[in-house]
């Protein structure tokens, strides 16, 4: 893949203790390092299994794609797909698909929310092509959040961080846009569990539905304004409905626009790693 340096690191979080080990031996290991260190990054990838990081470094391009280990029985069986998703991410960027550039702060959340659903749609067609079975890994992660969110307590919108609630989102719509009745026929129920637990959304994801699903996602101005559209989305519900302020984002090739929200920190890699990996 031209465009840049790929490197996979596997990185293990232990939920436990709210730390991370990276190999002394992974590739890029000082760079990877820099992103572990920031509790706004950390906090959102520990609740990822993966993600990747297009890392600008003098006059090249890295793209880091990042295991996360911790959550390895959710996609242990299933690591073809999740690389070739997150491989997906890298053939986007070097087609000059934008996305909303990545600092590794807490505000960095919306951006990355709004760029994985519409990521999602273009890399599982291609994923399809190449004869890579995405909904083996996928539908069993979809079926176990039906499970908890049909028995879990549902919480008033103003006690679900934003991160968290945007995620939700993002859920909702890839389950309305990425998969059928007849790939999944769970999905009805999958999709009255969001609606329960999280009624405020019902609203902006029927109007989200309704613009992105006719679009041809795989043309890159569609996808452009796509991405537009569902970042001032997210802006206008996070501003206007649940009225929390202090969002902006930047956009890695298109004109900048608002978007983002804060998460609190798991624990950092310490400033001198210990013997054995941070």
């Amino acid at each position: 893949m031209s465009g840049g340096t790929v490197a996979l690191a596997r990185v293990y979080y232990d939920p436990a203790r709210g730390t991370v080990r990276l190999p002394q031996d992974a590739p890029e290991r000082t760079v990877i390092v820099q992103y572990l260190r920031k509790p706004g990054f950390l906090k959102q990838f520990v609740a990822m299994p993966a993600v990747t990081i297009h890392h600008k470094d003098g006059g090249r391009t890295l793209h880091l794609i990042l295991l996360n280990m911790g959550r390895r029985s959710e996609w242990g069986r299933y690591e073809e797909a999740l690389i070739g998703q997150e491989l997906g991410r890298v053939w986007l960027y070097v087609r000059n698909y934008p996305e909303p550039a990545y600092d590794g702060t807490q505000e960095a959340c919306l951006g990355i929310q709004a760029a994985d659903l519409l990521q999602r749609q273009l890399i599982r067609k291609e994923l399809e092509r190449r004869g890579i079975d995405y909904n083996a890994y996928w539908l069993p992660l979809l079926e176990a959040a039906m499970h908890r969110m049909e028995t879990a307590e549902v919480k008033p919108a103003e006690e679900i961080p934003t991160c968290n609630l945007m995620s939700k989102l993002v859920l909702w719509l890839d389950a309305r846009l990425g998969i059928t009745d007849q790939e999944w026929p769970d999905r009805g129920r999958f999709l009255q569990a969001l609606a329960r637990m999280y009624p405020i959304l019902q609203r902006t994801s029927d109007d989200l539905y309704t613009q992105l699903a006719p679009l041809e996602l795989s043309d890159q101005k569609t996808y452009e304004r796509a991405l537009q559209l569902v970042l001032h989305t997210m802006y206008g519900f996070v501003k206007l409905v649940l009225k929390r302020g202090g969002i902006q984002v930047r956009m890695e090739k298109v004109p900048p626009k608002p978007a983002p929200a804060k998460r609190s920190p798991v624990s950092p890699l310490p400033d001198s790693p210990p013997a054995g990996g941070p």
